[in-house]
């Protein structure tokens, strides 16, 4: 069963802040855009590790899907602020034992974490003061 939260936003929030809430099923961030807010669940959908997150150092490029990166702190794997799949950096580290193989491809590997991760994107309703989501 669903239950729905009402999460206070502060007035001073400015593009690209954040903040983390911890509840009772899920952590989430509620991340400032330019023009509203993205609340993600910060549960990594490859095997449920928590999600990190950092500011980028450098200024984005008229793309606010690189204001910050999420990352899992179990496997590594770096998705966008969008929710989608961006990196996984164990694949350069581990190249060398990445081999084809009659079950195994490695470039279908990528192409495949590509399309079937992504960070749950939680729909909200915001009244100016609050954000209500239902999880």
């Amino acid at each position: 069963m669903k239950k729905k939260y009402q999460i206070k936003i502060e007035d001073e929030m400015k593009e690209g802040d954040y903040f983390v809430k911890n509840l009772v099923d899920d952590n989430i961030a509620v991340i400032k855009l330019a023009n509203g807010f993205k609340v993600l669940s910060l549960t990594c959908p490859h095997m449920g590790g928590n999600i990190v997150i950092r500011k980028n150092k450098k200024k984005p490029k008229e793309n606010e899907r690189n204001l910050l990166t999420f990352q899992c702190n179990w496997h590594g794997y770096i998705y966008n602020i969008d929710g989608s799949f961006y990196k996984n950096p164990n694949i350069e580290n581990t190249s060398n034992i990445r081999v084809k193989s009659k079950f195994y491809d490695p470039n279908n590997c990528v192409k495949n974490l590509q399309k079937d991760l992504s960070l749950k994107v939680i729909d909200y309703k915001f009244n100016g003061k609050m954000i209500e989501i239902e999880i």
